[in-house]
């Protein structure tokens, strides 16, 4: 079964999207993912995306199969043809590393232009290219729509707040021990300071229960 061809990572809250191609779409899927939820995704539009909104809020999907000689071609086709796009890299390249040659840039640089280019397999239209780009244009964003931009945000920053709460944050120096003798030892605020390696501020907060509320 063909596995191969082009696909694309699609923001579920606004009309962006990220492609690539592949020649086996289950493992660009997982490793797009697994380097998403870790935080060190090559493309900084699409992290900073998910950082913000969460992952469940983007999606994976098969948008042509085709054998994988020709994903490239297939894919610069979809770059040409999606307006708001992810991708900051507009001209598609290997996917074992090896870059479009500048005759190959030469052709695509002419289906983005509409003109038919013998042996490239196939011809995008100005009609195609209007039709597709007012698609695009014509989006407009309801109130309702902009409420759940803002809904999705706030809540991808309130689970990252949980995550990272008290002693879950990983660089934290305190636990609930220390916090506890923090509250209840008579030493001075400076003094606490300087013995848990933590600020003035942070012993201040402590004491006055604006932070590690249970």
């Amino acid at each position: 079964m063909l596995n191969s061809g082009v696909y694309g990572i699609f923001s579920k809250i606004d009309d962006r999207v990220y492609i690539g191609s592949a020649t086996n779409f289950d493992l660009r899927k997982k490793t797009h993912f697994d380097k998403l939820k870790s935080n060190v995704h090559v493309n900084k539009p699409l992290q900073n995306f998910v950082n913000k909104y969460g992952i469940e809020n983007v999606e994976f999907r098969i948008l042509a199969k085709c054998p994988s000689e020709y994903c490239i071609k297939l894919e610069q086709f979809f770059l040409d043809n999606f307006d708001n796009k992810f991708n900051i890299r507009l001209i598609a390249e290997s996917n074992f590393g090896l870059k479009a040659s500048n005759e190959t840039k030469q052709k695509m640089s002419k289906v983005r232009k509409g003109k038919a280019v013998r042996g490239y397999g196939f011809t995008v239209t100005e009609e195609t290219k209007s039709k597709m780009s007012e698609a695009g244009k014509n989006k407009i964003f309801t109130e309702e729509h902009k409420q759940n931009l803002k809904l999705a945000a706030q809540k991808r920053s309130k689970e990252l707040s949980q995550k990272h709460k008290g002693d879950n944050n990983p660089s934290a120096k305190l636990d609930w021990d220390k916090v506890n003798y923090i509250r209840t030892s008579e030493k001075s605020v400076k003094n606490l300071a300087t013995e848990l390696s933590v600020s003035i501020t942070t012993i201040y907060k402590i004491k006055n229960n604006q932070i590690w509320l249970a």
